[in-house]
């Protein structure tokens, strides 16, 4: 008997998840570029009124954020980071877009909420709220996470609350995964647990796939999906 032994790995199956989750809105893709760069324009107008002033995520970055959650249809996502809300509201977009009443729970450690009020997507934020203390509020939320955006540290009382209250099939976007810098270092942490065993990482989307999209910026999202979400069809 023959014995037909495949190997996957997180850089072969890479190119095949963004791929998918680009095919599905592809006809839409240039209308959603000019209503993020709008987003990304009303954005910046509250730069001036955060006390920590920092980087924000690259164009890319948020256009991969709107693909995955246009794909996933997630309804209740827990983001780590909100600064500006650039990532947020990519995703808020998403959501309105698939139509599905979700909420996004979003906390920043350093930072004041001020938010852009411009998606019907309900949002709830956290002003100079850390992870964990915004975590142990959502539990009393009687809520199910399907989706996190994790753009900041996180701890091991993180995990003990996002145990709590995670889908086992959640999906998880880890920003800034390239040499030591946090995403590397939360996967680590992530992988330690026996919650997460079952999820496969993708990596960021490659530089090909970034100029397919139209756009010139670098992007650093990796992506940590539960291995029963993929299936094989025959077409």
């Amino acid at each position: 008997m023959a014995n037909v032994r495949l190997r996957l790995t997180p850089r072969n199956m890479t190119d095949l998840v963004w791929q998918q989750c680009l095919e599905n809105i592809e006809p839409e893709l240039d209308t959603v570029k000019a209503r993020l760069k709008e987003i990304f324009q009303t954005c910046e107008t509250t730069r001036a009124q955060m006390d920590y002033n920092t980087g924000s995520i690259t164009f890319s970055a948020a256009l991969a954020l709107y693909l995955l959650t246009r794909q996933i249809q997630p309804t209740c996502i827990f983001e780590v980071g909100t600064f500006i809300g650039k990532s947020t509201l990519a995703m808020a977009l998403a959501i309105d877009h698939n139509g599905n009443d979700g909420r996004i729970y979003t906390c920043d450690g350093s930072n004041d909420f001020h938010l852009p009020k411009i998606s019907k997507c309900q949002i709830k934020g956290f002003s100079k709220t850390t992870s964990t203390n915004a975590l142990a509020a959502v539990t009393q939320a009687n809520v199910r996470l399907d989706m996190m955006h994790i753009d900041g540290r996180l701890t091991a009382q993180d995990l003990d609350l996002i145990e709590k209250i995670a889908d086992p099939r959640i999906v998880i976007a880890l920003d800034d995964f390239e040499g030591m810098e946090k995403g590397v270092a939360n996967l680590s942490m992530i992988r330690g647990r026996p919650f997460f065993a079952q999820h496969a990482l993708i990596y960021p989307m490659s530089q090909t796939m970034i100029a397919q999209l139209g756009c010139h910026t670098g992007n650093t999202t990796a992506l940590l999906l539960p291995m029963g979400g993929f299936t094989f069809t025959w077409q």
